[in-house]
C-alpha cells in the first residue's frame, strides 16, 4: 500500500508563528515607545512633586530659624515605576539631597550702637564693624533616565531651579522692608534615594531682634555665597526690594554684594539651623557664648527689702540668647551681697548659669551700711573677659520720693502698670494704664518701642506707628496730658527703639493713673493681641517712657496673635 502525505497542519503551525511574531514585534514596540514615555511622564510628576518638597524643606528651614525647634521633611528624590511582566524597566532613579558650596554671609559697615542694648554696639564694634557667618547652600540633584530637570536650589529662602535664567519656586526671606533676615545652614548632608527623610535643627533660633545703620557714608552691605550672578539677583531674586540699591558682583568668587539704604535702621535676625538625615546624629556644636547684654537697667534701686534683681543676658555671635553659659556676677561694695536665691548663703561673687532664656539671675542685697555700689557680670568663670563679655550695674538706695523699684531712676521708680489694662481683643494700637506709686508728681519727655519678640517673632512686623493728622501717642488722664504726632503726610514713628520727644510734655500726678495709647500699628494694617507682662524674657513689645529726671520705665506685652 502506497501512503500519501498529510500537510493539514502546516497552516496552524504558521499562523502560530506569525501570531507569536507579531506579539514579540508589538511588546518591543511598546518597550521602545510607551515605556519610555510613561516612565518619562512619572518622573516629570515626581520633579514636580519634588520640587514642592523642596520648597516644604525650606518651609521648614525657616520655622526651625524662627524657633519652632526640631522639624522633619520627606523629599521624594527619586521616581518609581510600575511592576512591568513582560516589559524591563530602566533602574529606578536615584536623585539625591545636599549641603554644597561652603562660603560666608558677611555682614558690612554696620553699626550696632542704635541697637536697644548697648552690648550689641559694643559686640559689632569689636567685629570691627563687619559680621561673619558661615553657611552652605542646599541643592537637589535629580538623576532621572528620561527627565533632564536641573538641579534644585535654595539660598536665603529664595528657592529656584538652576537653568541659564533662574526659574523662581519661592520668594526671598534675605531683605524684607527694613529687615535683614540671615538663616545660616549647616551640617553635612548627603542623602539619596527613591525618597529622603531629612530633619531641620536649631543650631540658633533668631528669637533676638537687633538694630544696625551703616557705620560709614556709605552703604550697609551683605555679601553672600550665590551660584547666581548679580543681574540675577538684581532682575529676579531681589526685584521690587525698597532698601536695595544695587547688586554687584563679590569680592570672592561665586558671591555677589548687596548694598542697602544708607542711613537707615535695619532690624538684623541671625539664625542657623543644622540639615542632617532623619536617622543621623548632629555633627554641628553649639556655637557657644560671645557677649553679655543687660536685660535690667544699668543704674538700679533697691526695693523696700533692700534687695534689686539683676539679669544679664548670654547670646551667641548670631545675637540670639545661649543657655546654659556660665556667667560670674562679683562686687566689691561694702555693704553688698550677691545671691541667687533666698535659700542660698549671700557673697560678692556668685557663678551662676544662664536659663533657656539665655538669662543670668542674681539678686544684690544691701545691708544697713550699704550707700552704692557697682555689680559686674562677666561671661565665664573667671573675670578677665573682654569689654563684650562683661556688663556692669550700679545699685543704690532709693532715694526720698522713689517707688524704689529697681526699674530706672527716681521717676521712672515711681511708676508701675496696671494689670489687666489692655485690650480684650486684637487691636491696631498699643494701649495699657499706668499709675505713679509715688509721693512726687512726675514728667514723661520722650518715648521709643521696640520689638525684641522673645516668644513671638511675628511682633517683628510691627515696624512703625502712624494715625495720619491725629496724634500717634497720647498719654491721658494722669493730670496733664501729653502727646506726639509725626508732622506731614506719611511720616510715622518707627518702632526699632528709636527715642521720640513728645509734643507736649505728660505730668502724672502722685497717686493717678493715666491711659497710655500708641497709634496705628503700620498704619492700621497691623493688629495684635496682647497683654502685659513683668518678665522681660517674655516681652514681644517694649515701650519705653523716658522722665524729666533722666530715669525710665519699661513696659513690656507679650504677643499672643498677630493679624497682618
Amino acid at each position: 500500500m502506497e501512503w500519501r502525505g498529510d500537510n493539514r497542519g502546516q497552516s496552524v503551525q504558521v499562523g502560530a508563528i506569525l501570531l507569536f511574531a507579531t506579539l514579540i514585534i508589538a511588546l518591543s514596540t511598546y518597550q521602545v515607545t510607551v515605556v519610555p514615555e510613561e516612565n518619562s511622564r512619572i518622573e516629570f510628576d515626581a520633579y514636580q512633586e519634588a520640587s514642592g518638597d523642596i520648597v516644604e524643606l525650606r518651609n521648614s528651614v525657616l520655622s526651625t530659624a524662627a524657633g519652632d525647634g526640631v522639624r522633619g521633611v520627606t523629599v521624594k528624590t527619586g521616581a518609581q515605576y510600575p511592576p512591568r511582566i513582560f516589559l524591563v524597566n530602566s533602574l529606578q532613579p536615584r536623585g539625591s539631597v545636599e549641603t554644597t558650596n561652603p562660603g560666608t554671609v558677611t555682614l558690612g559697615n554696620i553699626n550696632g550702637s542704635v541697637s536697644q542694648f548697648e552690648g550689641v554696639g559694643e559686640y559689632v564694634q569689636e567685629e570691627g564693624n563687619v559680621l561673619d557667618y558661615p553657611t552652605k547652600l542646599l541643592r537637589f540633584e535629580p538623576d532621572y533616565n528620561y527627565e533632564s530637570g536641573a538641579d534644585t536650589y535654595v539660598t536665603n529662602g529664595f528657592v529656584y531651579r538652576d537653568y541659564d535664567r533662574p526659574i523662581p519656586r519661592a520668594s526671598q526671606t534675605l531683605i524684607r522692608g527694613n529687615t535683614i533676615t540671615i538663616t545660616t545652614i549647616a551640617g553635612n548632608l548627603d542623602e539619596s534615594g527613591y525618597q529622603t527623610s531629612l530633619t531641620t535643627v536649631p543650631v540658633s533660633a533668631h528669637v533676638n531682634t537687633v538694630t544696625v545703620t551703616n557705620e560709614s557714608a556709605g552703604p550697609v552691605t551683605v555679601t553672600l555665597p550665590t551660584r547666581l550672578n548679580a543681574t540675577d539677583w538684581n532682575d529676579t531674586v531681589l526685584a521690587g526690594s525698597e532698601k536695595v540699591k544695587n547688586v554687584t558682583r563679590g569680592p570672592r568668587p561665586d558671591t555677589v554684594t548687596v548694598q542697602l539704604e544708607g542711613n537707615r535702621n535695619y532690624e538684623l535676625k541671625v539664625a542657623e539651623v543644622e540639615l542632617k538625615g532623619a536617622n543621623d546624629d548632629g555633627e554641628v556644636n553649639d556655637p557657644g557664648g560671645r557677649y553679655l547684654v543687660r536685660q535690667t537697667d544699668e543704674y538700679v534701686t533697691l526695693n523696700s527689702d533692700d534687695r534689686v534683681r539683676l539679669v544679664a543676658e548670654a547670646r551667641d555671635i548670631f545675637n540670639n540668647p545661649q543657655s546654659n553659659l556660665a556667667v560670674k556676677f562679683n562686687t566689691s561694695a561694702a555693704g553688698l551681697d550677691l545671691t541667687t536665691s533666698t535659700g542660698l548663703s549671700p557673697a560678692d561673687n556668685q557663678i551662676v548659669r544662664s536659663n533657656a532664656e539665655g538669662n543670668a539671675v542674681v539678686w544684690a542685697v544691701a545691708n544697713d551700711t550699704f550707700d552704692s555700689g557697682t555689680v559686674t557680670a562677666t561671661l565665664g568663670t573667671d573675670t578677665s573677659g573682654t569689654d563684650v563679655e562683661q556688663v556692669t550695674f550700679t545699685v543704690s538706695e532709693p532715694q526720698a520720693g522713689s517707688g524704689g523699684d529697681g526699674d530706672g531712676g527716681t521717676s521712672g521708680g515711681q511708676i508701675s502698670d496696671v494689670d489687666d489694662s489692655t485690650p480684650t481683643d486684637e487691636d491696631t494700637a498699643l494701649v495699657f494704664d499706668i499709675e505713679n506709686t509715688g509721693s512726687s508728681d512726675v514728667t514723661v519727655t520722650n518715648f521709643s518701642v521696640s520689638t525684641p519678640g522673645r516668644q513671638n517673632s511675628g511682633a517683628s512686623s510691627l515696624n512703625k506707628l502712624n494715625h495720619h493728622n491725629s496724634p500717634e501717642v497720647k498719654i491721658t488722664g494722669g493730670g496733664t496730658d501729653g502727646s506726639a504726632d509725626e508732622p506731614g503726610n506719611g511720616n510715622d514713628f518707627d518702632t526699632d527703639g528709636t527715642t521720640y520727644s513728645l509734643d507736649t510734655d505728660a505730668v502724672i500726678e502722685s497717686g493717678s493713673q493715666a491711659s497710655v495709647t500708641m497709634q496705628k500699628m503700620n498704619s492700621g494694617d497691623l493688629q495684635l493681641t496682647y497683654d502685659l507682662t513683668d518678665d522681660s524674657a517674655n516681652a514681644d513689645v517694649t515701650v519705653t517712657l523716658t522722665f524729666e529726671d533722666g530715669s525710665t520705665k519699661e513696659i513690656y506685652l507679650r504677643v499672643t496673635n498677630v493679624n497682618s
